[in-house]
């Protein structure tokens, strides 16, 4: 899927884990996680590197104990 992105001209997309992102620091005005922390392997990393890598922070919570029939 990011070959068939790159192909149609689309902006550079990357896979790369919430705890190791490949970027500069500072390279984004901000960061925003959604219905996404419940993947990564290492909370306290995952908002680390979003701090690194923007030079503002949106972090958008989702309430864990609702179910997803609540949720939607």
């Amino acid at each position: 899927m990011l070959a068939a992105r790159r192909e149609a001209g689309h902006p550079l997309s990357l896979r790369a884990s919430a705890e190791a992102l490949p970027i500069e620091s500072r390279s984004f005005d901000c960061s925003v996680a959604v219905l996404t922390a419940h993947h990564w392997t290492d909370l306290h990393a995952g908002l680390e590197e979003m701090d690194r890598a923007s030079s503002r922070q949106v972090l958008f919570i989702r309430e864990p104990f609702r179910t997803s029939e609540d949720f939607w």
